[in-house]
């Protein structure tokens, strides 16, 4: 316990080293309640009691809460304009403040990382919106993007009962981690076993400041987030059922390894998934997309039968403004004759769903399904939900 003070220290002055600096990074320690019996690894964590875990949470949050939210540098003593980003700290970067600018550079550098596909060095992901869904030969998924959001529910309330020590808490995050590895190697591994199929591959575009690049093709799928239960994906439009479908196949399961015996901890999620164009602005989408994924997750408590893995989603014809009611927005959308509820998705019913919209397609054109009016009059909340999807999935599924 001595030596924290002068250990924190040294931590926080490697932090504010370099482009770390431009970080907000909370840096705590505490002094454990428990009895180390042993020094092993697994022995430590047992110690390590969640009340403190919580305290040690408790002093994190406070040192960040008490922190300056913005901090100006001492080189823009003379630059008056203002970041073109965050429009408050001085540009010294061009346009971009010096904040900005790092940030963007150091997400450039971690994308990068983040995005390969870790399985097979001569497979590499797309980099840029253009090749992931570049697709002349058909119009109707030509630059058409799909963002996906991914959040597990009731997470919180599912550690608290299934972890008693820092070594269940271990286990769980590890084997949500593994899980999540898994699914991903096997995703790349379905998608890449044809590099000639352009539904999942592209050209790569050359560097054109480098003159001895040369063209490859690239797997049309990125990984923006994977970060404990929030994962952020994104892929061509034409891919993105698929894409939802094997993610909720797969069964997602956590042991934990407990003092009193093994669980099983069954895990659900909720998406949330924009379909747009390929130049739409993604900071705003990904927002949607988590904004959707909450939605989903406050309509299926309402729903006469609840949804474990819910998935709302919205398909953009162009750039459309949805603002900030998307509740109303999506309603207005169907004249308020199809409950919210039932204009969700459930994960684990998507090839049942894919299936029967695929049998609807051929006795409901497509002129039809894309006029409500024509089928939300009469029709059972049921098979109007149905018509729904379909006249939103067609394009892509069907």
């Amino acid at each position: 316990p001595a030596r924290m003070p002068s250990i924190l220290a040294d931590i926080r002055s490697e932090l504010g080293r370099g482009d770390l600096k431009h970080l907000t990074v909370g840096v705590q320690a505490i002094e454990i309640q428990g009895n180390v019996r042993s020094s092993d690894d697994s022995s430590v964590r047992r110690s390590i009691s969640m009340h403190d875990l919580a305290r040690l949470q408790a002093a994190i949050r406070y040192e960040q809460m008490s922190a300056p939210s913005i901090a100006i540098p001492s080189t823009a003593q003379d630059c008056y304009l203002p970041c073109e980003k965050d429009g408050f700290r001085p540009a010294v970067r061009g346009k971009l403040s010096e904040s900005v600018y790092c940030r963007r550079e150091w997400g450039k550098r971690f994308r990068r990382r983040v995005a390969g596909i870790g399985t097979d060095a001569e497979i590499q992901a797309a980099r840029t919106f253009e090749e992931l869904t570049n697709y002349p030969e058909n119009p109707l998924w030509h630059h058409r993007l799909a963002v996906i959001s991914i959040d597990g529910n009731h997470f919180g309330e599912t550690i608290r009962e299934s972890c008693k020590d820092g070594e269940d808490l271990w286990q769980f995050s590890k084997g949500l981690t593994d899980l999540r590895d898994h699914f991903w190697q096997q995703l790349i591994g379905d998608w890449s076993a044809d590099h000639t199929l352009s539904r999942y591959f592209s050209d790569e575009i050359p560097d054109q400041a480098d003159k001895n690049s040369s063209t490859m093709r690239v797997l049309r799928v990125q990984r923006l987030v994977t970060a404990g239960d929030d994962f952020v994906y994104l892929a061509p439009a034409w891919l993105a059922w698929d894409f939802l479908e094997r993610f909720f196949a797969k069964p997602w399961v956590v042991s934990v390894l407990s003092r009193t015996g093994e669980r099983a901890v069954p895990l659900t999620f909720r998406a949330g998934v924009v379909i747009c164009h390929h130049n739409a602005p993604i900071h705003r989408v990904r927002i949607l997309a988590h904004e959707l994924g909450e939605l989903a997750k406050k309509e299926t408590l309402g729903a006469a039968k609840s949804l474990a893995n819910p998935i709302a989603y919205e398909v953009l014809k162009s750039f459309d403004l949805i603002g900030p009611r998307l509740e109303e927005y999506r309603q207005s959308r169907v004249r308020n004759r199809i409950p919210g509820p039932a204009l969700l998705l459930e994960g684990a019913e998507l090839k049942n769903t894919r299936q029967r919209l695929e049998g609807l397609s051929e006795e409901l054109p497509s002129s039809r399904a894309k006029d409500p009016d024509r089928w939300l009059a009469t029709w059972s909340h049921q098979e109007k939900a149905n018509a729904f999807h379909l006249s939103q999935w067609r394009d892509f599924v069907v």
